[in-house]
């Protein structure tokens, strides 16, 4: 899915997602994953927009680039998730969302245990803005 310059919104419930390919381009995109029958990895690209991203829990791969955008993702509440952080002028919630910090890139939510199913984020952001939630949907 791309988009450039508009606004979308993607909800797919029901949905069986193999694998999803995302590239926000100077818009505002809303993706909703949450109640997809099964939804796989996913890599988004966020280029000066403003995008939300709403996932099921699980266990998947997800790897975000951010580049003068904002990216809000959204998980269960009590979904078991580990960040990897890097880039330049970049900003983001961890602290704030509850997650423990490992060392100076990673970050795991509280009773992280690396052998079961979680959520895998790898996220980088120049120049962006980077918000990870618990419980609920997001919007753009």
């Amino acid at each position: 899915m791309t988009l450039n310059a508009g606004d979308g919104t993607a909800n797919l419930a029901g949905a069986t997602i193999a694998s999803a390919s995302i590239t926000l381009n100077a818009g505002s995109l809303t993706v909703d994953l949450g109640s997809a029958a099964s939804a796989g990895d996913v890599n988004a690209t966020v280029n000066a927009g403003s995008g939300a991203l709403t996932l099921p829990g699980g266990g998947r791969s997800v790897n975000l680039s951010l580049n003068a955008g904002s990216l809000e993702v959204c998980v269960p509440v009590d979904a078991p998730v580990r960040v990897e952080w890097s880039g330049a002028l970049g900003s983001n919630n961890f602290d704030a969302a509850g997650l423990v910090k490992v060392d100076d890139q990673t970050w795991t939510s509280t009773g992280f245990l690396a052998t079961q199913p979680h959520t895998e984020l790898h996220v980088g952001a120049n120049a962006g803005s980077f918000e990870l939630t618990f419980g609920g949907s997001c919007s753009a």
